[in-house]
């Protein structure tokens, strides 16, 4: 009985301590998801709480570092997926000319949207930004069957199932370590 005691004594501070260092990680989790706000839904409309001209250009730098133009415009955009047609919100980056827009998923928690830019966090695909190069309707587009999702540039199903191109939409797939 005396010895059942001590054990308990002895293996309270673990407890306690694992206890505390579990709150700890979560805290720091919220955080981290925090400072990964990029806008807000407010009356129907966005409020970006990012610096979107320091994320045009961190953008541009790291997806095409040679090139010398810059993105003119940064959008989110609110569509339904390809599939299952599941709402979903993205940045999107476009040129003047419109020829080069990248596409960046964001999270939706209540009316906040966040950017995850967490390798070890979550599926490589939230971290993905998709680049369509091309013409006329070469838009990031999200196809979703259950909880797979892939990036692409087309409207068209098969480009998805089959891993066909369009010749007038290249699409190129990136993860940034910033």
């Amino acid at each position: 009985m005396k010895a059942n005691f001590f054990l308990s004594i002895l293996f309270l501070p673990v407890v306690i301590i694992s206890f505390i260092s579990g709150k700890q990680v979560n805290t720091d989790s919220n955080k981290s998801r925090q400072k990964n706000v990029f806008a807000v839904i407010k009356n129907n409309s966005f409020v970006f709480k990012a610096d979107t001209l320091d994320y045009k250009t961190k953008v541009r730098k790291a997806l095409f570092p040679k090139e010398k133009w810059s993105f003119n415009k940064i959008s989110i955009i609110k569509q339904l997926t390809l599939g299952d047609k599941k709402e979903f919100y993205y940045i999107l980056l476009t040129t003047k000319d419109g020829k080069i827009k990248v596409g960046k998923w964001l999270n939706k928690n209540g009316e906040t949207l966040s950017v995850n830019d967490e390798i070890a966090d979550g599926d490589l695909f939230e971290q993905s930004y998709l680049s369509c190069v091309g013409d006329g309707s070469c838009y990031p587009q999200v196809y979703q069957e259950g909880s797979q999702k892939m990036w692409g540039c087309s409207e068209d199903i098969k480009c998805y199932i089959d891993g066909k191109q369009d010749v007038n939409c290249q699409s190129y797939k990136s993860i940034l370590g910033y």
